[in-house]
C-alpha cells in the first residue's frame, strides 16, 4: 500500500496565522534619569523619536544645583584664608613668635576645610557638573541653576514620562532610549 511520486513544488492551500509580539532588546535600552531634583523646563523630544547620543534631552531647573555651587564657593574661599593663615603661621613658629599648639590647631582646621571643599565638588560632579565646570567656579556670576540631561546612547525614545513643569527628584526616570538597531 505505499505509493510513490516525484519530488515537485507545490503551495500551501491554507496560511497559518499565529499571535507574537516584536519586542527590543531589554540589554539595549537605557533608562534615563535626573542627575539633580528640579522642574522640567523643557523636553526636547517626543516619544518614538530617534536621537544621537549626547543629544539634548530634558531641560530641568535646579535650585539645589545652585545653592550647592554656592557652598562650595564659600567653602573653597574659607579653605583659601586658612591656607594663607597656616604660610603666617608656620613662618611665626619659625621666628618663635607662635607656639606649636597655635600650628597644630590651625592645620587641623585647614584639613577640615580640604576635606570639606572635596566633597562640594564631588557633590557637584554628582549633581551633573563636570570638572571642567567645578574648576571654572569662581564667582556667583557663573552659577549654573540649568541642566541639559543628555541621550546616553544613540536610539529612539521608547519612554516618556517627563512633562513640562514636572517636580522631578534625583534618580527619577524621565525617558528610556532604546538602541533599535
Amino acid at each position: 500500500g505505499i505509493k510513490t511520486a516525484p519530488v515537485t513544488a507545490i503551495s500551501a492551500g491554507a496560511t497559518v496565522t499565529v499571535p507574537g509580539g516584536v519586542m527590543a532588546n531589554a540589554y539595549r535600552e537605557v533608562k534615563v534619569t535626573a542627575t539633580a531634583p528640579g522642574i522640567v523646563t523643557k523636553v526636547h523630544v517626543e516619544l518614538g523619536a530617534v536621537v544621537r547620543r549626547g543629544a539634548p534631552l530634558v531641560t530641568l531647573f535646579s535650585a539645589e544645583l545652585a545653592e550647592s555651587q554656592t557652598k562650595y564657593m564659600s567653602m573653597s574661599a574659607l579653605f583659601e584664608a586658612d591656607h594663607k593663615k597656616l604660610e603666617r603661621t608656620q613662618k611665626l613658629v619659625e621666628t618663635g613668635a607662635a607656639s606649636r599648639q597655635d600650628l597644630e590647631e590651625i592645620t587641623a582646621v585647614h584639613e577640615a576645610h580640604a576635606t570639606e571643599v572635596e566633597a562640594a565638588r564631588q557633590r557637584l560632579q554628582l549633581l551633573g557638573l563636570s570638572a571642567e565646570q567645578v574648576r571654572a567656579l569662581t564667582s556667583s556670576s557663573q552659577v549654573i541653576s540649568t541642566i541639559v540631561v543628555p541621550a546616553p546612547i544613540a536610539g529612539a525614545i521608547t519612554s516618556r514620562s517627563a512633562n513640562l513643569g514636572q517636580v522631578v527628584a534625583m534618580g527619577q526616570e524621565l525617558l528610556a532610549v532604546t538602541d533599535l538597531s
